[in-house]
């Protein structure tokens, strides 16, 4: 027996060596596979988070084992995300519906996101016509006037074009 526990302790030496997991539940279901590729470290961490928030065990292969340049981008290998090979579908899912959900928000958080900051734009409005309107009451501007002008009437024209964009996007939106 004392050998057996000398040969395990070479293994996870060996394996700690390598940068691969000393953890036993990676060797469960006939070893590791790759769930997924990242171009950077970080993003091979946060996937390997996304799979363990999914109750599926994740491990990062060792940076060290990588080509990395100085940004800590990978060569053209990149940096694998392991995962045992009976859990492998299960991840594939796992991070399909992660990249499902980060790039597509939900319509009523994008909604709500906008509701967030639409007073703004009937601020810049107000604030354009009345510095317009300050403007026409002084004499002849100088070059300060002229610009302080230019930029009050441009923001009177965006906040307008984006008043009239939202409310084309409702009245399209009413239709569907």
């Amino acid at each position: 027996m004392p050998e057996d526990q000398e040969f395990e302790k070479y293994l996870e030496r060996r394996a700690e060596e390598l940068g691969l997991p000393t953890d036993p539940a990676a060797y469960q279901d006939g070893g590791l596979a790759v769930a997924a590729t990242a171009t950077s470290l970080s993003e091979a961490e946060l996937l390997s988070m996304v799979l363990k928030a999914a109750g599926i065990p994740a491990w990062v292969d060792s940076p060290s084992q990588a080509q990395m340049d100085g940004f800590g981008f990978m060569g053209s290998a990149g940096q694998c995300v392991l995962v045992p090979l009976g859990r492998l579908a299960d991840a594939e899912r796992a991070l399909a519906d992660h990249r499902h959900e980060s790039q597509e928000p939900s319509p009523q958080t994008a909604s709500a996101r906008l509701r967030k900051h639409l007073w703004i734009l009937p601020m810049v409005f107000a604030a354009g016509v009345v510095t317009l309107f300050l403007l026409s009451r002084q004499g002849e501007p100088g070059l300060a006037g002229k610009v302080a002008a230019a930029v009050a009437l441009a923001a009177v024209v965006l906040s307008v074009c984006g008043i009239l964009i939202l409310v084309l996007r409702a009245m399209l939106r009413s239709r569907d």
